[in-house]
């Protein structure tokens, strides 16, 4: 049986003493130090894992939670392994296959029904995660709003949180080394311009308009599992796929950066069409995912991450004209959007594209594109 938690996982600007000191002036009980290496499998659906306490205490994990940068409610199941650990791990890897072995040292602490893990992982950093036990918080709502007030108490925002399990993090940086290496090989590569912003900030409206202007750039198309619009084949901004083919793309790397939406829409940004004009010396533009944008900085350094800005009313108006959302589908777009001013300062460039402004974003974008071209 599926238990729930409300959880977070979030990169940590601090060290993991001022980490470990904030848990005690919150009154967190200290449980244990150790050390854990988690094997992921590959599986059909959520993810799988088998966990390795030394000095030997295993468990097999599933669990099962959309990939965005918030708080969310995850489904899983924890199990104790009695049979040796290294029998399980080699039979599990022959019938599913071997995705991703993490090693960490974790420091585990007790607030309540919060579980606050302090995590030292191999290769990749410093991180705080916090699980909020459902049941033990006496429901869902009180679990989110302990889980954000946990987030505020150790100073960060969502702008710090990571998406993914800690297996896709570390291939995501595989992959950003293997891609980062080709672009220094190439004597003059391409810029890549990445927009953000809420929806309806009006990102696309200034991709399209620069794709058939004199500016050479070209589209990085990103691939969606929403249904299609009658005019996105026009327009090529994206690539349509089912939730399996994105899952794939995800799980091995293919994306830059990819996030999870209510109502079963993912969006990702893809490596390969990202690079391919970079690689001929060609710059190229393309939309991320709003609060990814930490995550974009620390894998692809090189990019030029520029916010696009609207007022929350602009945005209501707009979601509201477009016709195209559901009343539940727009307050959703809204509550992203509010949370714009903790992602501010994490961007290169912030263009402001209020109505009867446009002209002049334009205008910016294309003169920052120049300054690049030789």
């Amino acid at each position: 049986m599926l238990s729930t938690n409300t959880e977070f996982k979030a990169y940590c600007h601090t060290s993991i003493e001022s980490i470990a000191a904030t848990c005690s002036e919150l009154g967190a009980m200290p449980l244990r130090t150790v050390r854990q290496t988690d094997t992921y499998y590959r599986s059909s659906a959520g993810r799988l894992k088998l966990r390795v306490d030394e000095p030997g205490a295993a468990a097999l994990v599933f669990y099962d939670r959309p990939d965005m940068p918030a708080p969310r409610e995850s489904h899983y199941q924890s199990l104790p392994v009695q049979a040796p650990a290294d029998a399980m791990s080699a039979l599990l890897g022959r019938a599913l296959g071997v995705r991703s072995v993490v090693e960490k040292i974790r420091q585990v602490y007790r607030l309540g029904a919060a579980s606050i893990n302090l995590d030292v992982v191999d290769g990749l950093g410093t991180f705080l995660e916090v699980e909020v036990d459902v049941r033990a918080a006496g429901g869902l709502d009180p679990a989110q709003q302990t889980a954000e007030q946990l987030l505020t108490a150790f100073g960060l925002s969502q702008a710090d949180i990571i998406p993914w399990s800690y297996a896709e993090l570390q291939i995501m940086f595989e992959v950003a080394s293997t891609w980062r290496a080709k672009l220094r090989s190439h004597s003059h590569p391409g810029t890549l311009f990445l927009l953000d912003g809420a929806s309806c900030s009006g990102k696309s409206t200034l991709v399209k308009g620069l794709i058939p202007d004199a500016v050479a750039v070209d589209l990085v198309p990103r691939y969606s599992t929403r249904e299609r619009r009658q005019d996105d084949q026009r327009c090529g901004e994206y690539i349509f796929v089912s939730h399996a083919a994105f899952r794939d793309l995800a799980f091995t790397g293919g994306f830059i950066e990819y996030r999870d939406f209510q109502f079963g829409m993912s969006y990702g940004l893809p490596w390969a069409e990202a690079c391919s004009p970079l690689l001929a010396g060609r710059h190229a533009v393309g939309v991320i995912n709003l609060g990814n944008v930490r995550h974009v900085k620390a894998v692809f350094p090189e990019a030029v991450t520029i916010l696009v800005d609207a007022s929350l009313e602009t945005i209501r108006q707009r979601l509201v004209s477009r016709g195209m959302n559901t009343p539940e589908q727009i307050e959703e777009r809204l509550a992203n959007a509010a949370r714009v001013a903790a992602y501010r300062p994490l961007y290169d460039y912030v263009v402001t594209n209020e109505e009867g402004t446009l002209g002049q974003a334009e205008q910016f974008l294309r003169e920052l594109i120049l300054r690049r071209t030789p």
